[in-house]
């Protein structure tokens, strides 16, 4: 089926082939119009329903789930969809693939997620990584709607490859989700970062109170202060990177390239985060330069997560590269080294914060379904040469779903592709740059970034893309 169509287009498509010959339509039509007459033309009506169920085996079926998508999307959105309709049952739990969409370098794929026994889905439902589309990498996934009283969401899964897919079966697999979130933001632990500055072996590092807490990693006290010792040498062991199972950031792949590492003994301090039972500091110092924060995760059977920062009183923000410190997850605890690249004398400026964010419950279960997926449209693509911070870009290309940048060196950073102003300059003048969401791929140092807008773009009447200020033309 062309998945540039609506179900009504291909409805109207498969009737308009449906014809009667005169020696039927005649008589059918003069009995029609003759009042009083409740004559049935039953081998015609059965000929005719045959045709319609023959032609259109599953449409009756895709047109309720289909139909409620189309109501939650733009009808540009809506008119480039393939339906897809495929049920998997787990758990309790209805999972349905309702549509899906692929162009030169991304697949979308829009399911629904249904239970029916309890009250385990919400607005707050999240795959993290419990799902995956097969083929495709990157993947990010976001809930679109919920609906209360059908106890259904309604998710939108992304992810990158959409050139390996176009024409291919693609497997859909769910085997987790968390719902029932809660959010903390700013949190403080009070750490003294100037404390590292000062001259004694030891110096006392002040904690902030604490609103409260509880669970295994949160500290019996007084609920007053805690003051814990800080060593201005700290410990460390060396950590073998092939043994971490991941990590991110800008130092990642140059710590993966090292093959050893110094890193924090575990479990030298105990630092709690305020409000947080799930997570505390193990260790902090600074190792070869830079910024080390050691943090110590609770395992308990619920994937909560979050990171640390830097910010200072101008709003400036410092992400950390992280590695995971566990090759087996063994015990009820994992462990994670933040690494931050700051200048010793910045530490007086900056103030330790993290985001975190909890779950009451993770669901487990297997859903999949496999599908088909055809390409929304060919995309255009266009030479050039822009330099972005640290990353250079050299060709744009552009599909209804979104503007495609790629180019070499690092994509994030405040002075790159994290800050780029992207805009779609139509032929007559107007422009679109409500690009709300991106993904990026970052594969042996070449990037490739999606800017998917609002509503899917009208290609042909693109006749320009502005990078940062830089326009590259589309029409000759």
């Amino acid at each position: 089926m062309n998945n540039q169509k609506t179900i009504r287009e291909v409805i109207d498509s498969r009737l308009a082939s449906l014809t009667l010959d005169d020696e039927f339509s005649r008589p059918t039509i003069n009995t029609a119009v003759k009042p009083g007459l409740m004559r049935r033309p039953l081998g015609i009506a059965a000929a005719v329903c045959l045709c319609i169920a023959l032609a259109l085996p599953v449409m009756a079926a895709t047109i309720p789930s289909f139909n409620r998508l189309v109501s939650l999307v733009s009808p540009q959105i809506a008119q480039k969809l393939q339906p897809i309709e495929l049920v998997s049952v787990s758990n309790g739990i209805k999972m349905e693939v309702v549509a899906a969409m692929n162009d030169d370098d991304t697949a979308v794929v829009y399911l629904t997620m249904q239970d029916l026994t309890g009250n385990r889905i919400d607005e707050s439902m999240n795959l993290l990584g419990g799902f995956s589309i097969s083929g495709a990498n990157m993947l990010t996934s976001e809930i679109v709607d919920f609906d209360a009283k059908t106890k259904t969401a309604t998710l939108r899964l992304m992810g990158s490859g959409g050139d390996k897919l176009e024409g291919q079966k693609v497997t859909v697999r769910v085997n987790s989700f968390m719902s029932g979130k809660h959010v903390y933001r700013e949190v403080d632990p009070g750490v003294d970062l100037t404390a590292l500055l000062q001259d004694p072996e030891t110096t006392a590092l002040a904690m902030n109170n604490s609103p409260g807490g509880g669970g295994e990693l949160y500290p019996s006290g007084d609920g007053a202060r805690w003051t814990v010792s800080l060593p201005q040498a700290p410990e460390t062991t060396v950590f073998d990177m092939n043994n971490s199972p991941g990590g991110g950031g800008e130092l990642y792949p140059i710590l993966r390239e090292q093959g050893t590492i110094e890193v924090l003994k575990k479990d030298a301090l105990r630092i709690p985060l305020p409000g947080i039972n799930f997570a505390e500091i193990s260790n902090i110092g600074r190792v070869d330069g830079r910024l080390h924060v050691q943090v110590r995760w609770s395992r308990d059977g619920v994937e909560n997560h979050g990171y640390l920062y830097l910010t200072d009183a101008t709003g400036n923000i410092i992400y950390p590269s992280n590695v995971s410190l566990n090759h087996k997850v063994e015990g009820t605890s994992k462990y994670e080294e933040n690494i931050f690249e700051l200048d010793k004398m910045d530490l007086a400026r900056f103030k330790l914060k993290g985001f975190f964010v909890a779950y009451d419950r993770q669901i487990e279960g297997n859903w999949q379904t496999t599908f088909k997926i055809e390409a929304v449209t060919k995309a255009q693509e266009a030479a050039c040469n822009i330099e972005a911070g640290s990353m250079k870009i050299t060709r744009v290309a552009i599909s209804p779903l979104g503007i495609t940048v790629m180019g070499s060196g690092k994509p994030h950073g405040a002075d790159t592709s994290d800050n780029l102003a992207i805009a779609a300059i139509m032929t007559d003048g107007s422009r679109v740059d409500d690009f709300n969401t991106t993904n990026t791929l970052n594969e042996n140092g070449k990037i490739t970034i999606k800017y998917m807008p609002g509503s899917p773009l009208d290609v042909k009447n693109v006749g320009a893309v502005d990078i940062n200020g830089t326009t590259i033309d589309f029409k000759q």
